[in-house]
């Protein structure tokens, strides 16, 4: 009796286990992404590729108010006219991560957005991905 309940536990947990390592390959594109690739190319990515893609539309960037600064930079509208400072899609705009830093102004209102280089987003991407690590 005791054996046939150690087996039914130890095939919970193994349930147990297998499911959350099956959810944690299930990472699903956020809107940035999904409307930025076709659902073959998104289909075709692996979890990683995904997650990677995610941060790049989300946190890959910062924005400042930096009045007068931002006079001799790249307008953002010009890539992307429905840009704004709490709005920003990189795939939209047609920025990825690049070897150095990026920087554009949003129109004349004194924003500038920095795209962080591929390994600033590296970093970043590592510092989330083990901070969001079950301890």
């Amino acid at each position: 009796m005791i054996t046939r309940f150690k087996n039914r536990i130890g095939l919970v947990v193994a349930l147990i286990i297998s499911c959350l390592a099956t959810q944690a390959q299930d990472v699903a594109p956020v809107e940035k992404v999904a409307n930025a690739f076709t659902n073959a190319e998104l289909e075709s990515f692996n979890a990683e590729e995904i997650s990677w893609l995610n941060f790049v539309a989300e946190d890959s960037y910062q924005v400042s108010y930096m009045p007068g600064k931002e006079r001799d930079l790249e307008d953002l509208l010009a890539r992307d006219p429905e840009a704004t400072q709490t709005n920003i899609n990189p795939f939209k705009a047609q920025i990825l991560p690049g070897s150095e830093h990026q920087y554009f102004r949003i129109g004349d209102t004194g924003y500038v957005v920095i795209f962080y280089s591929e390994s600033r987003c590296q970093t970043l991407l590592d510092r989330k991905n083990i901070n969001q690590q079950p301890h």
